[in-house]
């Protein structure tokens, strides 16, 4: 009975794992595309150049490995699919931390220490503005060949176990296989067979007898053996590239070698990874994004007070594991151990940097003094982790013995454990709402292309567009821009077609319209919300002789257009678009998908547009002007004014009629006139029709506020019956701003065939009808 017990409770436990991995991890599933890697690898694979650019990042970085690995760096981006990457990304990560667990089990043999540093790992994995760490970028590559590495180590225990030489050989493979993923992990086999020889000379009765017993070269040499290969290939390969030109300077050793520069490269790429020092580098994104100049948004009682139902179950699960397991540790190994385990734990954090300290990029004085985090600092979050958790072990283990002080303890420990959960899921909400932005962009993209944006672009076309290159409205969170050749003129062209040229610097543009002077040139806008995503895209042919070329990079500042297509990337369906219009132009017109007619006034102005057909959440449309309008002035926003009717974007392919009609000429309605004015003629109404859309805007002068009139729909059948009648009163009004939807599939069975629009003064009221701006039926 008890056992059955203790199994169910495992299970449980197992269960809780299984949800805080859920739920820690959701907000990295929305982490779009963080490097300039990242983002040329993704295009590689999308032009299917992957085999023959990686000879050229192997020759260009003077890394043979790349020849062989690029290609497998292409796993995630398979089938085109966001998601399908980021289950790769996130199951690889997994991966890497289920091996050092395991790792740690062998060497503690405590599977309760084990599990611990699996929890403190998900627990405490960061989103961050550095967007070099592998925890958001380069999906796959180094959490997979970490992963094989900790393997290796892994083969080997198991060859000690079973003295099966076979696992050995397997093992000293794996090693070198994971040599050609990073150089890096060359500095672990010098270790590690460093650690073998020291292991050797104990179990040979000493250093005299060590290279006597066979053994020892058994274990030593196939390790030393792949450490050679590869220390051969790599700069083998550099020997013959002698001719090909400079090599990456992040993988060329520094000629100026600076001792205080490799020492401050390790202590600062090793500091990223503390306890909250990523939240604390977050800090000033953080505020901006949530709109707190005063630091107040990440005061820690403002972030419990903003803290969302998922952290709460998620800490209190966490919590419940964490004492658990601490409850559990019993046959905890001697202080000795644990203490190496410290040491060592702290010589793998710092020392995972060397090779790139060492290096000309790395070993200046600017970028030492300045680094915040790289793609080193991954591994050595695995030390500080571990090195904290066996620290938090002797604690435990000195006082576990008084029951009193053991319970203390624990319950330090625990508030510890749940502060840094919750101040690190909430910095990983914010920050995964920043890097958002970077996949909205390319779904945005992708539906504009899916949509036809693009095919109004003739061949060789310039768009400038550079605020498409950056991820982020505060800057904080840039995607590298124009870097490693990545081009969205490419991206289109792989994905739709039109060959066109999306330009990101003033001196680019100038230099591409001097070589092209005949070109059509477009300008691109995005602006967007840093709290919801919102983002607004307008496509915008632009008049050559109103941009000013020597204004550098605010050559569009005044520059125009007078059409354009609208498209709005949001949860909401109904919006409003501003744009304004040159000085001093005469009033005109807006005409919306060549169907809707919107009055526009000299300067700033607002069209209140509802998408009701389009189920995705890209809305659009396309807009005229009579008048040019500024390129650089359209916004969007969710606040709907007041006086404003909305404009419906129908799919034009689902419009069945439509109709629009405006009156310049005043009216003035008398008391006795009870039927003034027919807003339009009468419509027909085909059986065919399922909605109805109306829409109209009026100019008034009431002389009798109180009473009023009333605009009145009337539909009758085919024996002149009236089936539908409504009435909506207006009063108090000057400006009227109607819109309504009439759906007739159900009123089907009363046969509706002919539609009214008209005015309807019952009151008697007295009042001047100044303008019928607008009114529009669309039937679908």
């Amino acid at each position: 009975m008890l056992k059955d017990k203790h199994n169910q409770f495992n299970k449980l436990i197992w269960f809780l794992f299984a949800i805080t991995i859920v739920i820690t991890l959701a907000p990295f599933f929305k982490v779009g595309i963080t490097t300039a890697d990242d983002l040329s690898n993704y295009t590689r694979y999308l032009d299917g150049t992957v085999f023959s650019s990686s000879w050229i990042f192997a020759r260009d970085a003077g890394r043979f490995y790349f020849i062989i690995t690029i290609p497998i760096y292409s796993l995630p981006y398979v089938g085109d699919s966001f998601i399908f990457t980021k289950i790769i990304q996130n199951l690889f990560l997994l991966l890497s931390y289920a091996m050092a667990a395991i790792l740690i089990k062998k060497f503690f043999n405590s599977r309760e220490i084990a599990l611990l540093f699996f929890l403190v790992l998900v627990m405490a994995t960061p989103i961050s503005t550095n967007y070099h760490i592998p925890f958001i970028a380069y999906p796959f590559y180094f959490t997979f060949s970490f992963a094989l590495l900790i393997s290796a180590v892994l083969l080997f225990i198991k060859y000690t176990e079973t003295n099966k030489y076979k696992f050995l050989i397997f093992s000293a493979i794996i090693f070198f296989i994971s040599l050609l993923f990073y150089e890096t992990y060359l500095l672990y086999l010098f270790f590690f067979c460093i650690w073998l020889f020291v292991r050797n000379i104990k179990l040979s009765g000493g250093f005299k007898n060590v290279f006597k017993s066979k053994t020892t070269y058994k274990e030593v040499v196939p390790y030393a053996s792949a450490g050679l290969l590869y220390v051969i290939l790599y700069f083998g390969f550099r020997l013959l590239l002698k001719n090909e030109g400079e090599i990456y300077s992040g993988s060329s050793f520094a000629q100026n070698f600076s001792w205080k520069n490799f020492l401050t490269v390790l202590y600062e790429l090793t500091h990223t990874v503390f306890p909250l020092q990523i939240f604390n580098l977050n800090i000033d994104y953080i505020n901006r994004s949530e709109l707190s100049f005063n630091s107040g948004a990440t005061s820690f009682i403002s972030i419990l007070k903003n803290i969302e139902l998922s952290t709460i179950v998620n800490v209190a699960i966490q919590l419940v594991i964490f004492i658990y397991l601490f409850l559990r540790l019993k046959n905890i190994s001697g202080y000795k151990k644990l203490g190496l385990g410290i040491l060592f734990s702290l010589l793998f954090a710092f020392l995972s940097h060397s090779a790139l300290a060492m290096s000309a990029k790395y070993n200046d004085t600017i970028i030492a003094t300045s680094i915040k985090g790289y793609v080193t600092s991954y591994y050595s979050y695995f030390g500080v982790w571990l090195a904290i958790l066996l620290f938090v072990i002797i604690i435990y283990k000195l006082v576990k013995k008084n029951k009193y002080l053991k319970h203390f303890t624990i319950v330090i420990f625990s508030i510890a454990f749940a502060y840094i959960s919750i101040i690190n899921s909430y910095s990983n909400r914010v920050m995964a709402r920043g890097w958002e932005q970077s996949q909205i962009r390319f779904s945005a993209i992708d539906e504009m292309i899916e949509k036809g944006a693009f095919n109004d672009c003739p061949a060789e076309a310039l768009i400038f567009s550079p605020d498409i290159y950056w991820t982020n409205v505060f800057g904080y969170v840039p995607d590298t821009p124009d870097t490693q050749g990545f081009n969205w003129g490419k991206y289109i062209n792989i994905k739709s077609g039109p060959k066109i040229d999306v330009i990101l610097s003033s001196d680019r543009m100038i230099e591409a319209h001097n070589e092209f002077p005949d070109a059509k040139i477009f300008r691109l806008v995005k602006n967007y919300t840093s709290i919801e995503n919102d983002i607004l895209f307008v496509l915008a042919e632009v008049d050559k002789n109103s941009i000013n070329w020597d204004k550098g990079k605010d050559m569009f500042v005044d520059a125009t257009c007078t059409r354009a297509k609208v498209y709005y990337y949001s949860k909401s369906n109904d919006f409003v678009v501003q744009f304004k219009t040159v000085e001093n132009a005469n009033n005109g017109f807006a005409l919306i998908n060549s169907v809707d007619l919107s009055p526009i006034s000299n300067g700033i102005n607002q069209i209140n547009v509802r998408d009701i057909t389009d189920t995705g959440i890209l809305a659009n449309f396309d807009i005229e002007f009579d008048v040019p309008v500024y390129t650089e002035s359209f916004s969007a926003s969710n606040m709907i004014p007041k006086y404003s009717t909305a404009i419906d974007l129908i799919d034009q392919t689902n419009i069945k009629f439509s109709k629009i009609n405006k009156i310049d000429t005043e009216v003035n309605v008398s008391a006795e006139n009870e039927f003034p004015l027919a807003l339009i003629e009468p419509i027909s109404i085909d059986k065919s029709y399922d909605v109805i859309s109306l829409n109209a805007q009026m100019e008034i002068n009431i002389a009798n506020q109180e009473i009023g009139f009333a605009i009145v729909i009337e539909i009758r059948d085919d024996k002149h019956e009236i089936v539908l009648w409504e009435g909506y009163d207006i009063k108090n009004e000057s400006e009227v701003n109607f819109s309504k939807l009439i759906n007739l599939v159900e009123m089907r069975d009363k046969n509706p065939k002919l539609l009214q629009l008209y005015v309807w003064n019952p009151n008697k009221c007295e009042f001047k009808i100044n303008k019928v701006k607008n009114v529009s039926i669309k039937a679908l």
